[in-house]
């Protein structure tokens, strides 16, 4: 077989593959597994533009096309995720980071803290050996709320502002904690939510992590005051489930959505999975990561503010 021969196969296989991936998160009501696919429309993407030019090369007409159609696909399911330009208001600074709950890295992530600052801080997969270790933070955040456990879904914030209220919320039939804290200051007025969902593993997990996001939508619909939601969502901007999740609304997510953050071996090349979500009077600034030794998941920072929230600064829904 010669070398020609070789790539046109290669080209026609790869097609193959990229319209498996393009079409099965159109099927995601049938079997949870076809939704997966979606989560990686960047790396589609990029396999896709990479088909398109070796069928161009190898002069296979069908072969482009199919895989251009591919790209086009991907490309207007990331343009769609609804993001907003921040007005540029510093406001405050929230840290949230998945420790993941075997991880005993503990003095590193107190330097993280200590370096970055923040004024809020989001832990998830928090346990009561993570509990015991930010006691060492205890004089400078003067609020905490805490539901440690030894599994992975102990959850805990952590606060140099004074909280108004805050209640623990149970998501879906397995009942994992949330954490909504209502906050009155100058700098941000509104409440924050802390949320760590179900990964999509199997039948039974990526049903409830559904429900459990449908459940989060109809609380913050619920909510009189602006809001923010952060943590580990388990899903992508660009899923068919979390479109479902931002239907109808005004919401937006922290820029850039593509900022991977799980596998954290993965870098840049991994998923964005740790999202922070805004209603249209929060000003949310560009996302940030940071590594924690230890952990499968890169944290995130983020500046929110209301101080401009609804007055200008948006570039449309798609803007990245």
């Amino acid at each position: 077989m010669s070398t020609g021969t070789r790539l046109k196969t290669l080209s026609r296989f790869g097609t193959e593959c990229l319209l498996i991936a393009t079409l099965t998160p159109y099927l995601h009501d049938w079997w949870w597994a076809f939704e997966l696919p979606a989560h990686f429309h960047p790396h589609i993407a990029a396999a896709a533009a990479l088909t398109v030019l070796l069928a161009l090369a190898l002069r296979q007409r069908t072969v482009m096309s199919l895989a251009v159609a591919s790209l086009l696909n991907s490309g207007v399911a990331m343009y769609s995720v609804p993001t907003r330009l921040s007005a540029g208001d510093s406001g405050i600074s929230v840290l949230s980071q998945n420790l993941s709950y075997g991880n005993p890295s503990f003095d590193e992530f107190l330097n993280i803290v200590v370096r970055e600052d923040p004024d809020i801080v989001v832990l998830l997969e928090y346990t009561p050996e993570w509990e015991a270790a930010m006691d060492r933070l205890a004089g400078e955040y003067i609020s905490r709320i805490t539901a440690p456990d030894s599994g992975a879904f102990g959850i805990a914030m952590f606060s140099k502002l004074p909280l108004e209220s805050h209640e623990l919320l149970h998501l879906g039939q397995s009942k994992v904690p949330a954490i909504a804290a209502r906050f009155e200051s100058s700098e941000f007025d509104g409440t924050l939510v802390a949320v760590h969902l179900n990964p999509p593993i199997g039948s039974t997990w990526s049903t409830d992590r559904n429900l459990q996001l449908s459940e989060l939508r109809d609380y913050l619909l619920a909510l009189d005051h602006p809001f923010v939601a952060a943590g580990d969502f388990n899903n992508t901007p660009w899923s068919p489930t979390f479109r479902s999740f931002v239907m109808e609304t005004d919401w937006h997510i922290a820029r850039p959505s593509m900022l991977a953050t799980w596998p954290a071996m993965a870098g840049r090349f991994g998923i964005p999975i740790d999202l922070a979500v805004a209603s249209a009077e929060i000003s949310l600034g560009n996302k940030g990561t940071l590594d924690l030794p230890g952990s499968d998941h890169r944290g995130i920072r983020i500046d929110i503010s209301n101080r401009a929230g609804a007055s200008g600064g948006s570039a449309g829904p798609g803007s990245q």
